[in-house]
């Protein structure tokens, strides 16, 4: 026989058990409860709200980074640029460029290809008392005269815009430089010229 407490259990336990059917129907008009119209429209607007807490968030926290990567760098802008222009010079002591130091073939470079349309600027050492450019006409220079020089000028620094020369496109010179030191005595380089 039974005691009184087992008896209810018992009977707790038959009255509570259900069958696997009612427990599906019961779970599936729930969740097909849930999808109404208003409750879909409220679960997508708590997703996208979901979304902007987190975006403002993230900006927040990307802003909070930038700032502190900017206010944490131990340089000011004048450090950084003076950091970046002291790969470009040497703590060696400078050479001047002088006539007294300098290597007369050394003066200019071997060749100059340079675009018609452009300037040519060229410089020789300081210190000379007379400074002569000048241009002849290389060999096999189509339509031009082989004994045509051209005095180019006559001050240390040589800037020609070509154009504006009697300089011709698709020629090639010897452009010599020509430098008197003040005891009298020159200095003579030449290099090619090639206009194209």
């Amino acid at each position: 026989m039974l005691s009184h407490s087992q008896n209810s259990f018992s009977a707790l336990f038959l009255h509570s058990t259900i069958t696997i059917e009612q427990f599906a129907t019961g779970w599936t008009s729930l969740f097909i409860k849930s999808f109404t119209r208003q409750n879909l429209f409220n679960m997508v607007q708590n997703v996208f709200s979901l979304k902007r807490r987190i975006s403002k968030k993230l900006i927040s926290l990307l802003t909070i980074l930038i700032i502190s990567l900017i206010f944490g760098c131990s340089n000011d802008l004048d450090s950084m640029i003076e950091d970046y222009n002291q790969g470009f010079y040497s703590e060696d002591e400078e050479v001047a460029y002088t006539v007294d130091n300098v290597v007369a073939d050394e003066m200019l470079a071997n060749q100059y290809p340079v675009p018609y349309r452009t300037t040519l600027c060229l410089s020789a050492p300081t210190g000379g008392s007379v400074y002569s450019w000048d241009a002849v006409i290389g060999e096999n220079a189509c339509g031009i005269d082989e004994d045509t020089s051209y005095n180019l000028g006559k001050s240390r620094l040589l800037v020609l815009y070509i154009p504006d020369s009697d300089l011709k496109q698709w020629a090639h010179y010897e452009l010599t430089l020509t430098v008197q030191k003040p005891d009298g005595s020159y200095l003579k380089d030449t290099a090619k010229l090639y206009i194209y």
